[in-house]
C-alpha cells in the first residue's frame, strides 16, 4: 500500500519538473551582440569629437585599412575633376570678357558659374572629409548648403533664359501655346506666373529641409533612432524639387530648348543624387566603430569617408558632362528675339515644302 500510494506522487513530480536543457546561443544573437558592442566603441554626444582624429593625427598615425585605398582614390579624382571644372569656368569667363556688352551678361554668367563649378567645390569638400575625419559633420552641412545654392542658381538661370533680354517672364509665358503644364493636370492651358511661384515654393522647401536634416545628424542618437524618417523626408523633399524644375523646363521648352537645359539639370543632379545615395547606403552597411591606439573612428566617420571617395569619382563624370552642357554660347540669347514666332512661322513653310517635291522632281 505504501508503494502504491507513493508512485502517483512520483509520477506527478516527474510531469511537473521537466528536464533542464541547455540552449546554445544562435548565430544571429551572437552577431547582433557583437555588432552592438562594436558600434559603441567610440564616445558619443557633445564634445566626443575631441577624441576623433585630426588632420595631422590621421595622416601621421596608423588608421583603418580602408583609408589606404580611400585617400589616394579621393586625391586622384579630386585633381581630375578640378582640372575639368576649372577649364569649363575659364571658358565662360573668357567668353564673357570677349563679349561686346560684358555688363549685361554679368547676372547670367554668375548663375552659370555656380552649377558648372559644382564638381570642383564638392570634390574639394569631400577630400577634406577624408583628410580630416573630425570635421566631417560640419563639412557635411557645408555640402548641403552648397547643394541648395546650386538648385537656387539653376532655377534663377531658367527664369533668366525664359525672360530673355527684357527679363519679362510673365509676358513670355503668356505667348506660349496651351500645353499640359503639370503631369497631374487633365487639360492643356497656357502656363502662368502662379505656376512659376509654385515651382519656386517647391524649390524653397528643399532649401530649408536639406540643411535642417544635415544639422539634425549632428546628434548621433537622434539620427540613428529616426533614421528611416529622416531618409523619407529627404527623398520626398528632393523629388518635389526635381519635379518642380523639370516642370518649368517642360512648360517653357519652346523658348529654352537651344540651351540644353535637360543636360544641365541632370548633370548637376547626378552629382548630388550620388552623394546622397552613397552616404545613406554606406551608413547602413558600416555599423562598427574602430579604435586604433588612442584614435577612434566612429562608423559614421567611416561611412562618410567611403561616401566621399565615391562622390569624387562621380564628380569626374559630372565634370565631363558639364563641359557639354554649359557652353559659352548660352551666355547670349539667339538672334531671333521671338523663338515662339519663329517656330510658328516655320510650320506652314514645312507644309508648303512638303507639297513641292513632286513638281520639283518632274522639273
Amino acid at each position: 500500500l505504501r508503494r502504491s500510494s507513493s508512485r502517483p506522487d512520483a509520477c506527478a513530480l516527474r510531469k511537473k519538473a521537466p528536464p533542464l536543457r541547455a540552449r546554445a546561443p544562435s548565430i544571429m544573437s551572437v552577431r547582433s551582440t557583437v555588432a552592438a558592442l562594436n558600434s559603441t566603441v567610440c564616445p558619443r554626444g557633445v564634445g566626443a569629437a575631441v577624441e576623433w582624429p585630426t588632420l595631422l593625427e590621421h595622416l601621421t598615425s596608423p588608421g583603418p585599412e580602408a583609408y589606404e585605398y580611400l585617400l589616394p582614390v579621393t586625391v586622384a579624382c579630386t585633381a581630375i575633376a578640378a582640372a575639368i571644372s576649372a577649364r569649363t569656368v575659364a571658358r565662360l569667363l573668357l567668353a564673357a570678357r570677349k563679349s561686346e556688352a560684358p555688363g549685361l551678361l554679368q547676372p547670367r554668367l554668375v548663375l552659370m558659374m555656380i552649377p558648372s563649378a559644382a564638381p570642383l567645390v564638392i570634390a574639394f569638400l569631400e577630400l577634406a572629409i577624408v583628410l580630416a575625419p573630425r570635421s566631417w559633420k560640419v563639412l557635411h552641412i557645408v555640402v548641403a548648403c552648397f547643394e541648395v545654392i546650386c538648385f537656387w542658381a539653376f532655377l534663377r538661370l531658367l527664369l533668366n533664359f525664359i525672360g530673355g533680354p527684357t527679363g519679362d517672364v510673365a509676358a513670355t509665358l503668356a505667348r506660349i501655346a496651351p500645353r499640359r503644364v503639370w503631369r497631374c493636370s487633365r487639360r492643356d492651358r497656357a502656363p502662368g506666373m502662379w505656376d512659376v511661384r509654385l515651382v519656386q515654393a517647391m524649390v524653397a522647401q528643399f532649401m530649408i529641409v536639406l540643411p535642417a536634416l544635415a544639422a539634425i545628424e549632428l546628434d548621433e542618437h537622434l539620427a540613428e533612432t529616426r533614421y528611416t524618417l529622416w531618409a523619407a523626408v529627404h527623398i520626398v523633399s528632393l523629388v518635389s524639387c526635381v519635379v518642380a524644375e523639370l516642370s518649368l523646363i517642360r512648360m517653357a521648352d519652346d523658348i529654352i530648348e537651344h540651351h540644353n537645359c535637360h543636360l544641365k539639370f541632370w548633370s548637376m543632379k547626378t552629382l548630388f543624387i550620388g552623394n546622397m545615395a552613397s552616404f545613406r547606403i554606406a551608413g547602413r552597411v558600416i555599423q562598427s566603430d574602430q579604435r586604433i591606439g588612442e584614435l577612434c573612428y566612429t562608423h559614421e566617420t567611416l561611412a562618410a569617408g567611403w561616401s566621399a571617395a565615391i562622390t569624387t569619382f562621380i564628380a569626374v563624370v559630372v565634370a565631363a558632362l558639364i563641359v557639354c552642357g554649359f557652353k559659352p554660347k548660352d551666355l547670349q540669347d539667339p538672334q531671333d528675339p521671338d523663338p515662339i514666332a519663329q517656330r510658328n512661322d516655320g510650320e506652314p513653310q514645312q507644309v508648303e515644302e512638303g507639297l513641292q517635291p513632286a513638281s520639283g522632281r518632274s522639273a
